[in-house]
């Protein structure tokens, strides 16, 4: 396939976004997350109903776009009020809000960033996901999450929790937390935004179904949250309730890389790194992950030639989409 600017991959989907800002679609389709206007399977693709989209973020049964002019879009299951709109189940992209830089979704919620660098939530908030009060269930339109706090420059978002890296370097986390992932050495659920301790000088922010990553500028990894299938790639299944440095670290000469970058799946980890320095110029995707039997926890190179690989997808499972020249891979 050619001409490829973006990948998605979600629980049981593939998103595709071509030069033309045309994207296609194939996979589970029970509730019409692929945007096509039906609930068909779809094991060849097909295109989404909606003229320009940026980028995607899908998880389980629902699906969000950024289309053109800062707009965000979701079709799919509404369950929770995850779309952030009224209406039940879509079939078709519907308009969700406007003036959206980014947007990422968990399971039954979603956290998204404007363009003036505030962030809302909406869906459940049965683990304070959405950053509301206690009495409150779900929250049905976008909310802000941040009010009063510092101006944000990223966001992510776990099954059940959200990070937010703010301006200074520093990062905010909130909901879910029985697994540690908030970073505040407790298993008790966060419904206020929470200053994570310990960590500075943040650069790159990831989370993952139970956990999460920060990346520093000196190029140290950072990790908190579930452990138990080697996601810290640090050698073992401990999980730290508090930001621990993960043995995935660049000397200072290597983060002065063209790329850097962090990503996780539903219970692994994945650093991108581009260098470019003297004599070395190589992609190398670093995975850290459980391969089931053979109880792989410690972090594993894929290095591709000698061109830089200038972006990535993960699903649920360990799998690489990798976009080369245009080419899917």
């Amino acid at each position: 396939i050619g001409g490829v600017k973006f990948v998605e991959a979600g629980s049981h989907t593939t998103f595709t976004i071509f030069s033309n800002n045309v994207a296609h679609a194939r996979g589970k389709n029970d509730y019409g997350q692929l945007g096509g206007g039906t609930r068909d399977v779809i094991q060849t693709y097909v295109q989404v109903k909606l003229d320009y989209i940026e980028s995607i973020s899908s998880y389980g049964n629902h699906t969000f776009f950024m289309g053109k002019d800062d707009m965000l879009y979701a079709c799919g299951s509404n369950n929770h009020r995850v779309l952030g709109i009224s209406a039940g189940t879509t079939l078709e992209p519907q308009l969700v809000m406007r003036k959206v830089w980014k947007v990422e979704t968990g399971y039954n919620h979603a956290i998204c960033l404007t363009i003036d660098h505030v962030s809302f939530t909406w869906g459940t908030n049965t683990w304070g996901q959405c950053a509301q009060t206690e009495n409150v269930d779900e929250v049905i339109y976008p909310t802000i999450s941040s009010s009063g706090i510092d101006r944000e420059n990223e966001i992510a978002a776990g099954k059940e929790h959200c990070v937010v890296l703010l301006d200074n370097g520093e990062v905010m986390t909130w909901g879910y937390n029985n697994y540690g992932q908030i970073g505040n050495g407790t298993k008790l659920k966060q419904y206020v935004p929470y200053l994570v301790e310990g960590v500075s000088d943040i650069v790159e922010i990831a989370a993952g179904e139970h956990h999460t990553v920060a990346l520093d500028k000196d190029g140290k990894v950072w990790c908190w949250g579930n452990n138990n299938h080697g996601q810290y790639g640090n050698g073992t299944k401990t999980t730290s309730w508090t930001p621990i440095v993960s043995e995935i670290s660049y000397s200072e000469a290597q983060t002065t890389a063209k790329r850097f970058h962090a990503t996780t799946g539903y219970e692994y980890t994945v650093i991108l790194t581009a260098l470019n320095i003297p004599m070395i110029k190589d992609s190398q995707i670093i995975v850290t992950y459980n391969a089931d039997d053979l109880e792989i926890i410690d972090a594993v190179e894929y290095t591709y030639g000698n061109d830089i690989l200038p972006g990535f997808a993960m699903g649920s499972d360990i799998n690489i989409n990798k976009i080369e020249d245009g080419q899917l891979i």
